[in-house]
């Protein structure tokens, strides 16, 4: 809230007690998240993706990605094989404020 009460935008990746993903939509973090839902969200400007049991919305991130479009081949699935080949605990920190949920078992 700002001083005069009124509710502030929120922009994705930005901690609230109910993150909000790229495209505004509210996340219930009170269940996880599944494989099925991350694979709707498959395309450069609407891009979820499962690291080691961790959901991130990397909309917002992906032209942004130094790698280039290699990212995008993580979106809408599990990318912890893709990530982990590539990345350490160093880059999975870069992109924590990312995280929208957990998989789902």
């Amino acid at each position: 809230m700002t001083s005069t009460g009124q509710s502030e935008k929120l922009q994705p990746g930005q901690y609230t007690p109910t993150p909000i993903t790229s495209s505004g939509e509210s996340i219930s973090l009170s269940g996880a998240i599944s494989l099925d839902e991350i694979a709707k969200h498959a395309v450069e400007g609407d891009c979820w993706t499962a690291i080691d049991s961790t959901v991130y919305d990397l909309s917002s991130y992906t032209s942004k990605h130094p790698g280039g479009p290699v990212i995008l081949s993580m979106c809408g699935k599990d990318g912890s094989a893709l990530f982990n080949g590539q990345h350490g605990e160093r880059e999975k920190k870069r992109v924590e404020s990312m995280i929208i949920g957990s998989l789902a078992k």
